[in-house]
């Protein structure tokens, strides 16, 4: 029977948390690596200061180790304000959640820390853009699994 694990990361948790993230991938040494990066910039190798350093560190990770390494995000255009409004409400939001920088990327797998920030995201993403993108990046992972699980059902 195949395991399934699915580790969250923030995107500011390396260099700092490296040696704990890499030994939480060679414990559970998986046989293969999803990652947040669209696949078409890991067929082109163009994931260099595109993409979050734990996502590239993870499928550098698989590569290295031999594992099957899959890029399940999609491209949606979701931002829905102009760039000076995105930067207002990040600051907005760093005014007003100071205490997360205390937190590390295990504090944000607990469910009261998921929450924060909603309303900030709201007034300047395109909900129903990015309900889009998740449910194609679920497809993608679903995709992944189904084949890496029953690899000769295609």
């Amino acid at each position: 029977m195949r395991k399934i694990y699915v580790i969250g990361t923030t995107h500011d948790m390396l260099p700092k948390h490296t040696q704990e993230f890499k030994s939480l991938l060679e414990k559970y040494n998986p046989d293969m690596v999803l990652v947040e990066i669209v696949q078409a910039d890991i067929n082109k190798n163009k994931i260099k200061n595109r993409y979050p350093r734990e996502m590239i560190y993870a499928l550098k990770w698989a590569i290295k180790n031999d594992k099957a390494a899959k890029g399940f995000d999609v491209r949606y255009k979701m931002v829905k304000t102009p760039s000076k409004e995105v930067k207002r409400a990040i600051k907005e939001f760093e005014r007003k959640y100071t205490y997360l920088k205390k937190l590390d990327w295990k504090d944000f797998n607990n469910i009261e820390n998921l929450i924060v920030g909603d309303d900030m995201f709201n007034s300047i993403i395109d909900t129903k853009a990015e309900l889009r993108r998740e449910r194609s990046m679920l497809k993608n992972i679903k995709k992944y699994l189904k084949n890496a699980i029953f690899p000769l059902m295609k």
